[in-house]
């Protein structure tokens, strides 16, 4: 595969714009006189999914482990996620879902169709690498089978549109998000292995013998500390906090906003490991991008309920009661200059891809809503009702006809008429080409009929600004996958610096992203850059 890098002008220019934070007290720290913390074989940095699988496969290889993470708490990113790891004919879906003939190439063909369906083309044509996203699935078997020999219990189900049961996570607790469990699994296990774990401990520079690109001797940490250690394991996340810092033009995508999961801690998706990787000798991908989660409205817009399970306000604009898991958009999607970009049922990551690809041709895109009222099975009703201030914010407009909402958001008016009489025609019972139900990832291929909305008849009516809503990233530095060794910009080795995670992750996808395989990338990664980080420093 042909590897894009970030040449030597992009490293200065990013190594510039974090002159005031991490670069400059890593100076600081070595022109003092640091507190030694400890002494290990490995440090890994970060304790999410992938670094606490590094820390407890390096220490089952026999190295002393030190896991340092920011903040007061383990678990990381992957404690408020789903949970999702896809792992296709494992013993759980044999013996759970003995008609299914799931194989690697049935998950692949499903990637291959969603990924040649992006509108936002990435500028590297070389994403994804197929062969490694092949490599990928086929330790995704490996990987449950050495969870659950550990004794994590695992359940399997499918999850919204990928509607086949391949998807394994550990069974939730009621009251806790579906990741905090398999954390908490993992963290204890961690102990019981004899890791150190040291909380509320920031690292920020890879210590080495002889500057960078040279062998790695431990970690710096935030407060004058340092960590020595043959070899250091990087697992502190992406930087979906902070985007900027590492996506330079946006594909030429005109500026837009972005939210991030409402339980998402400070310090989550900082990049701290990735600029450590950077000042280390290793070298960036040169197309950095976002994962999205879903499209959400530029502010909350409110709902007015009556009855028992109606949805009082909503963070998203989706969700209709009887459509059971598959999350559909209560309106259409429109671009402002009256483009409909395609299906608004689609997989989260497609309808995200539009937002890009509308930003790229420099246009805004909006939900159009209207004010009927939904009834539940239970007799809830619900229907959107925007407040005084959110129709105040720029990006929600009201008019109480099409008309009047076009003029008043600036989308053209036989554009947005034209596209609502074929929204509403398919509502009932009609056709509507980007609602075709013999599309087979719409849904899912043993659904007959598709899932039609209400339609859009009711004033007034209201077109409220998409924004993405980021999960993670894709990027980080270049690694050699088997691994997780760092490479340089002349592909050789870091000696003893691994990373693991979406601090090198960019490989497995293009913009699109696959339901299950985030978690299951950094737990593979985690656990493959553990052991081999224990026989590194074992054959010192």
């Amino acid at each position: 595969m042909k590897k894009r890098f970030l040449g030597s002008a992009g490293i200065l220019a990013l190594l510039m714009l974090v002159s005031g934070g991490i670069i400059s007290c890593a100076t600081d720290r070595r022109a003092a006189a640091p507190m030694v913390l400890g002494r290990a074989d490995v440090v890994v940095v970060g304790a999410g999914s992938a670094g606490l699988m590094a820390a407890i496969a390096a220490r089952e290889g026999g190295a002393s482990v030190i896991l340092i993470e920011r903040r007061h708490v383990t678990g990381g990113a992957a404690a408020i996620s789903g949970d999702n790891r896809g792992a296709p004919g494992s013993a759980l879906q044999r013996q759970y879902h003995p008609e299914l003939n799931d194989t690697a190439e049935t998950w692949m063909e499903l990637k291959r169709l969603r990924t040649s369906m992006s509108l936002s083309r990435p500028s590297n044509p070389a994403l994804p690498d197929w062969e490694a996203v092949r490599w990928l699935i086929d330790q995704s078997v490996p990987l449950i089978d050495w969870l659950m020999d550990r004794g994590l219990d695992m359940q399997i189900h499918n999850f919204a549109r990928d509607q086949q049961n391949r998807f394994h996570n550990a069974r939730h607790v009621p009251g806790q998000p579906a990741g905090m469990g398999h954390q908490n699994f993992l963290h204890d296990l961690a102990v019981a292995r004899g890791v150190t774990i040291l909380l509320n401990t920031r690292g920020i520079a890879v210590q080495q013998d002889a500057g960078s690109r040279s062998r790695v001797t431990g970690v710096y940490t935030e407060g004058g500390g340092v960590i020595y250690a043959n070899a250091v394991i990087l697992a502190t996340g992406g930087f979906a906090q902070d985007p900027g810092r590492f996506i330079r033009d946006w594909d030429n995508a005109a500026p837009f906003t972005y939210i991030l999961p409402a339980p998402a801690p400070a310090g989550t998706w900082a990049g701290d490991g990735i600029a450590m990787a950077i000042m280390s000798g290793g070298v960036l991908w040169d197309d950095q991008w976002v994962n999205t989660l879903n499209l959400n409205p530029i502010v909350p817009i409110s709902r007015n309920t009556t009855g028992e399970g109606a949805i009082s306000t909503s963070a998203g604009i989706h969700t209709i009661a009887g459509v059971g898991s598959f999350d559909f958009v209560s309106g259409m999607y429109l671009m402002s200059n009256g483009e409909r970009p395609g299906n608004e049922n689609n997989h989260y990551s497609l309808t995200s891809d539009y937002l890009f690809y509308a930003r790229q041709q420099g246009y805004r895109l909006f939900a159009i809503i209207d004010s009927s009222v939904h009834t539940y099975p239970n007799g809830a009703t619900s229907y959107f009702a925007p407040t005084a201030t959110q129709l105040a914010t720029n990006g929600v407009y009201q008019g109480a006809t099409l008309q009047a909402l076009a003029e008043a958001a600036g989308i053209p008016a036989n554009r947005l008429n034209h596209w609502v009489s074929i929204f509403n025609n398919f509502a009932d019972g009609g056709d509507d080409p980007l609602m075709h139900p013999s599309d087979p990832h719409q849904i899912t291929p043993t659904l007959t009929q598709p899932i039609r909305p209400r339609g859009l008849r009711t004033g007034p009516f209201f077109a409220i600004e998409l924004v993405p809503n980021l999960m993670g990233t894709f990027g980080g530095v270049i690694t050699e996958k088997e691994t997780g060794r760092v490479l340089t910009s002349t592909g050789q080795f870091i000696p003893g610096l691994y990373a693991a995670g979406e601090v090198s992750n960019r490989q497995f996808w293009d913009r699109i992203y696959n339901t299950g395989t985030a978690l299951l990338q950094s737990s593979v990664s985690g656990k493959l850059s553990g052991m081999h980080a224990a026989e590194f420093v074992s054959q010192r």
